[in-house]
């Protein structure tokens, strides 16, 4: 298979491979039926980097990430090929055949489910990288009249938290108690502190929280749209 890449001389390092690698040992390795077309990828190149800060993995870097963030764990249906330079993973669907690329914060990773851009991995790589981005929070933005579930995301220390879980509790108008509150926190990284609900009703709160606290996401239930509270 040609990759047309859209190679210019500033912006993609390709390292290529110099060792063949054979369906057997991606098998082995990240339980993955490899198609003919990602195998000749991945016999191409040992790495691709973009100036915008997207890295595709080559095999060995696969299996390292792969390991090291216990996809087979937590998403064995998807193969992590790759990240954005700022967090997010770039994933492979392995079982349907079709190698769609998704994407998720790689702290998220177990939490909550990936994105997805729709893209077979190839045209994807062919076309312009580009992962959703995200969106600043306008008061008159029809995403906050869409249902949505709102994220604590692990940044906030100790002694904040306490205070942060009281006040949320009250200005979110949460039901479940500070101790619940306080131990999903604790226990999981990107916890779901509300779900289900028209932000709208609570965006200044929301953002008074933000502010003070800076550890929330808000993410529309459409599963494609990211809205950063920042």
């Amino acid at each position: 298979m040609n990759f047309n890449l859209k190679e210019k001389p500033d912006s993609i390092i390709f390292c290529k491979k110099e060792f063949e690698i054979n369906k057997e040992q991606v098998l082995q390795d990240l339980n993955f039926e490899i198609s003919n077309d990602m195998l000749s990828f991945w016999n191409t190149y040992e790495h691709i980097l973009f100036d915008s800060g997207i890295s595709i993995y080559g095999f060995e870097l696969a299996k390292e990430r792969n390991l090291q963030y216990e996809i087979s764990n937590y998403l064995p249906s998807f193969v992590l090929i790759g990240d954005d330079g700022s967090g997010q993973g770039i994933f492979i669907n392995k079982a349907d055949g079709e190698l769609k690329v998704y994407y998720l914060d790689l702290g998220a990773i177990g939490s909550i489910d990936l994105y997805k851009t729709g893209k077979n991995f190839f045209n994807w790589l062919e076309d312009d990288l580009k992962l959703v981005d995200f969106l600043v929070i306008d008061d008159k933005d029809d995403l906050l009249f869409e249902e949505a579930d709102l994220f604590v995301v692990p940044k906030i220390n100790f002694i904040d938290k306490k205070k942060f879980v009281f006040f949320a509790r009250k200005k979110l108008e949460l039901q479940d108690s500070i101790l619940n509150i306080s131990r999903g926190i604790n226990e999981k990284e990107n916890f779901k502190i509300k779900t289900n609900f028209i932000p709208y009703k609570y965006i200044e709160n929301i953002k008074e929280l933000q502010v003070k606290y800076q550890c929330l996401k808000l993410v529309s239930k459409k599963g494609e749209v990211q809205i950063s509270l920042e």
